[in-house]
């Protein structure tokens, strides 16, 4: 077995493995059945290169990426039992995304704007998470057992 990555927020694992398993049910779908007909091999194993690659990361931090793990997880795709806190996080990373993407200056972020009210709670989201990770608690691990070193 290789490795697994995965890190802890608030007591739950994301886990990078749920990735891999959507994509290896996804992949057995023809094109047009696939729920992220986006995701390809390049988005799970990555390259050194790869991991530079913003659009990479955009469509595997995607609300189609979080709606597929609950897609297969309803279907007790095994290995999937546990991924809803992967899938809220791809979801709040998608969120994040699109509140900060506008294609005019006249949509941007106003104060009392709910996408500026999400950004102030992903801010204490994110900020709750570095705390637990300089604490020792939510820092990335790679190991070849099933990530559960507590």
């Amino acid at each position: 077995m290789g490795a697994i990555f995965c890190t802890k927020i608030n007591g739950q694992y994301i886990r990078w493995n749920h990735i891999s398993i959507l994509y290896e049910q996804d992949s057995k779908l023809p094109g047009n059945l696939r729920v992220c007909p986006k995701l390809s091999r390049n988005h799970v194993h990555l390259s050194v290169s790869d991991k530079m690659r913003v659009r990479l990361a955009t469509q595997v931090l995607s609300n189609s990426v979080a709606n597929g793990l609950w897609f297969y997880k309803k279907y007790n795709i095994p290995g999937l039992n546990d991924c809803d806190p992967t899938s809220e996080f791809c979801q709040k990373f998608n969120d994040c995304f699109d509140a900060l993407n506008r294609k005019f200056g006249a949509e941007g972020l106003r104060v009392n704007g709910k996408d500026f009210q999400f950004l102030q709670s992903f801010l204490v989201w994110l900020n709750e998470w570095q705390k637990q990770y300089t604490d020792g608690e939510g820092k990335l691990i790679k190991t070849n057992l099933n990530c559960f070193l507590e």
